[in-house]
């Protein structure tokens, strides 16, 4: 119950956001009372807290499928890069979350650092084996994709 309430939770929250989100909507949707929702679940925040690490949880396992399933190092470098901002979470909602939800927004942080962290090792080794020039800083491309990728989705910038 615990999956279909966060499966509805996330197409509401596509739809209309988190700010207008409520637990009757949530209830509404699964044809269920809010007494069952407070069952598995204390408070609206609880149930947006584990929509968000949920799809969080999902962005980093495929993003590891996908390195994993390229056999060589410009496919797993090309596979890390383009799932850098591949989530089921709309853009305009990171935003919100921002905003209003700090631990989330925390955990969304986390999952950045994690993607930064393999991107460098990535970069490291094509530099090991010469896909990449030895006297290329490997600070200098992270620093380039950690800013490039995210202001093109930054609605604040757009």
């Amino acid at each position: 119950m615990r999956t279909k309430i966060i499966n509805a939770t996330m197409d509401i929250i596509v739809k209309s956001g988190f700010k207008k989100l409520t637990v009757d909507d949530i209830a509404k949707k699964l044809g269920i009372s809010k007494k069952t929702i407070y069952k598995h679940f204390s408070n609206k925040e609880e149930i947006i807290s584990e929509v968000v690490n949920t799809n969080l949880t999902i962005d980093k396992e495929n993003t590891l499928k996908a390195i994993e399933s390229e056999s060589t190092w410009i496919g797993k470098f090309r596979a890390a890069v383009l799932f850098h901002h591949m989530n089921r979470i709309p853009v305009n909602l990171i935003q919100e979350i921002k905003y209003l939800f700090p631990n989330e927004w925390a955990n969304i942080n986390n999952l950045r650092e994690f993607k930064t962290n393999l991107i460098h090792e990535l970069i490291d080794e094509g530099i090991k084996e010469n896909y990449i020039k030895q006297d290329v800083s490997t600070d200098i491309i992270i620093l380039i994709l950690s800013n490039t990728l995210p202001a093109i989705f930054d609605y604040d910038i757009l």
